[in-house]
Parts: C-alpha cells; structure tokens; sequence
C-alpha cells in the first residue's frame, strides 16, 4: 500500500516578486506541516499575470532555471522539508522563452523541466506574444513519493496531454492555472475548465489536482500598451478529484488557502487495470487526430472509379457464396476488396485454404487490371476460367443469365478479331477444380494490382 498526500496552494499575486515568493514559501509550509508530500503552486506565481497586456519590458521577467529566484529559494524549502514541488516560472532558454515548470524533487535536486505545449491567444489571455510553444514534449517525473505528469494551464483542455501523461506511467495529474474572467466572452467559465479536468481524470482512472490564483489584477495604461485599459478577476476554485473525476476536496472563488487529499496509489493501480480502459485502446484507429484535413479536390478533377471489376480465380467456393459474387457484379460493377489477390502475369491461383477462408461477396479479392476506365466496362472484361475440361471435379455451371445482363455491356471486338456479344460472355462459366484455377484474357494483357 502507498498513500501520498497531495496539496493545492491557491493565492493572490501582488506586483511584488520577493513578496509574492514569500507567500509561496509560507505556504508550502503550511502544506508541508499539515503531511502533504507534492505541494502544487499556481501558474506564474511570481508575478501578476503580464500576459494580459504586451509589454516588450515583460520579456526582462524571463530567467534561465538557474538563475530563477523562486527555484533557488523552493529547492531549499524541498529539501529541508522533504517534499515534492512543481514550481511555475517564465524560462529563458537562448533566444526563445518558455512558460515552463521545474520539478523540484524531495531532496532538492530539479529532475527536469516541461515546456507549456500548447499556448493560448485570446484577448487578455495574449500568451502567444511571450511565450514559444513547448518542445519538451509531455513528461512523466519519477519523484520520491509518485510518478507524475504536470501540464500548464491551457494543456488542461486537450486531453491527448492527460491521455500522452497516463500512457507513460503517470499516477497523479497535476495543472498550474491562472485562469479567470472572460471580458470578450462574457461567460464564467470555472465549471467548464473544472468538468474538463475532471474529464482527464476519468477517462484515465487517475487523479487531478488544479491550483489557480485569486484577486482581480489591473492593467495600467500607458503608450507601451496602447493605453490599454482591462482587467482579469481570477476565480480560484482549485480542487483535487478521485480517479473517477469526482471532486474531493475544492476551495473558493476568492478564498487564499489548501486544498490537500491522500491517495492510495495501488489502489488506483488496481483500479485502472479491473476497468481495462488501456487494455482496451485501439490506437490504430486514432490517426484521424494526426491527419491534416482532407483536401476536396473540385468535381472534375477527381479521378472516377472503374465500372466494373474483374473477379479472381479459386479453387473452390461455395455455390451459393459464387452466385452473390456475380450478382454483386452485375448490380453494382465492383465488390469490395478484403483479402489480397497474388498475381503473376496473367494468372491468379488460390490456395484451398485461401478459398475456406471466403464467407461473404465482400471478402473476394479484386484484380484492378489498370486498362481503361471505358475498357472495363465491357463484359468481356469480367472472369473467364481455363481449366481442364476432363476433371472429374470440375462442373461447369452458367454465371450470369442472359436476361440479367446489365444495359452498358456492348459490343467489343477481341484480338482475334472476332465480335463478342456481352450476353455471351456475361455466360462465361464458372469452374471450380482441385487443380490451379487460371485467369487469362486473350485480348488484352492486363497488368494486376492490389487496392486496399
């Protein structure tokens, strides 16, 4: 059995760093004090939320890991009291700046840091001009008390990061937020971004733990900003769920506090291999999600399909099965292709156990010959089996009634050149034999192809 206790700090940033630091560290205390071992701080903590607005001067907030005042400070705290901290700050990496998280382990070593993959650019919500998109990719932290997965604010609503987290081994979630009022939208949006969340926690039978900040931040106007004038009141209500999405412990709109919850993490282990969900993914089906649109090409541009199909040689099929073939062929002009058709040349051989394995018209193979779409459509262009005449086995058998030939079956002169009614070859007989079965067409050397 192992149990961590887990916390959410939610607080008020003020526009003073060293202030605001203090706080965090206070408070991480607080937490620490009460048994929590992974301690969660809001997004950004360290500042008011600069992304409001665009200021060039905000750039300057930026700071390699290393150099970062709060990672310094928190390291220490970690390590003196022994507990796990997911610190938000503003990264500076060459010419490119992140909005990023260190994790801080129990002993105060950074195990490395994630990069916010996904960055949001609404009104008041300008991050695009501050922050370059993640390359980190989603991480899973091995830390001293759970494996954990951090996404950052906007990550929270894509559940391919939930899902990439889980999948490598995550046994808690855990988003940073500084979320709050939408001016432009005029909606509340903190049951929206809490049912999201809580989403990620069922679908992946795993905790989520969300801490947001408070109070209302005001921007001042001046050139730089265009003499912008707006404000963002930030609705807190950050909460920790079971592994069902259920909400166990949630605090206020504007209320500075802890929310804290223990969890069994064999318990939720178990949990998630009886439900089978991951048992159960079907990842093949999923590439839609990684396929760009598709390209509708106008009407007379798209390539039309054949008329008709030419239907392979067996050995043996079921009478039954052979004539829903051929009226499938006369029907429609085409079946559909299921099990591949091996081809060389001219002849098609099927194997007795390849022919067992027929149990529907769609499961016959088609033999695309590449001719010409206006050629297939002669009758002549459908199946004329060769073989011997003498088996015993053989019995030959009409495959099309002359009355049912299809109106578009014309004329066409063979090689040889002599005329070819279509209702006399739409009776091409159907010949089933112990021996190799052979397709061969003596006007025209088809060349044959597979079409999944």
């Amino acid at each position: 059995m192992r149990k961590v206790t887990v916390a959410a700090i939610q607080m008020a940033c003020s526009p003073d760093a060293a202030e605001n630091r203090r706080t965090a560290e206070a408070m991480v205390r607080q937490a620490a004090g009460n048994g929590a071992q992974i301690i969660l701080l809001p997004e950004l903590f360290e500042t008011p939320y600069f992304c409001q607005e665009r200021r060039y001067a905000s750039y300057e907030l930026a700071t390699t890991p290393a150099e970062n005042p709060a990672i310094a400070q928190l390291r220490k705290v970690a390590a003196e009291l022994q507990v796990v901290l997911p610190v938000s700050f503003y990264e500076k990496a060459g010419t490119a700046l992140y909005n990023s998280i260190a994790i801080i382990d129990a002993d105060g070593s950074v195990l490395g840091i994630y990069r916010k993959t996904h960055i949001p650019d609404d009104h008041f919500y300008q991050e695009k001009f501050y922050f370059t998109p993640g390359d980190t990719g989603f991480k899973v932290w091995n830390t001293r008390y759970a494996r954990i997965g951090v996404g950052i604010c906007w990550d929270q609503w894509f559940p391919e990061a939930a899902r990439c987290m889980a999948l490598a081994g995550a046994e808690l979630l855990f988003y940073p937020t500084a979320i709050g009022s939408e001016p432009i939208l005029e909606v509340d949006s903190a049951p929206h971004w809490q049912r999201c969340m809580q989403g990620h926690a069922a679908a992946n039978l795993m905790p989520v733990i969300a801490a947001n900040r408070i109070g209302t931040e005001h921007i001042t106007p001046d050139e730089e900003n265009q003499q912008q004038t707006s404000s963002l009141s930030f609705y807190g209500t950050s909460f920790l769920t079971d592994g069902t999405g259920a909400v166990l412990q949630q605090l206020g709109r504007d209320e500075a506090g802890i929310a804290m919850q223990t969890y069994d993490l064999d318990e939720l282990e178990e949990m998630r291999m009886s439900w089978g969900v991951f048992r159960d993914r079907r990842p093949e089906y999923y590439r839609a999600i990684s396929t760009p649109p598709t390209v509708v090409l106008p009407a007379e541009r798209r390539r039309q399909a054949p008329d008709s199909v030419l239907l392979p040689t067996f050995h043996f099929v079921i009478a039954n099965i052979r004539n829903k073939i051929v009226e499938k062929i006369v029907q429609n002009g085409r079946v559909q292709q299921k099990l591949f058709v091996q081809c060389a040349e001219n002849s098609t051989v099927f194997s007795n156990k390849t022919a067992n394995r027929l149990t529907a018209p769609q499961n016959i193979g088609i033999i695309n010959s590449g001719f010409m779409t206006n050629r297939l459509q002669s009758a002549g262009k459908f199946c004329r089996l060769h073989t011997n005449a003498d088996d015993s086995d053989c019995k030959m058998e009409t495959a099309i009634a002359q009355k049912e030939t299809p109106p578009y079956r014309r004329q066409f002169p063979d090689t040889k050149g002599r005329e070819t009614n279509g209702a006399t070859d739409a009776q091409t007989s159907l010949c089933c034999s112990r021996r190799t079965a052979r397709f061969s067409d003596d006007r025209h050397n088809f060349r044959s192809s597979r079409r999944v």
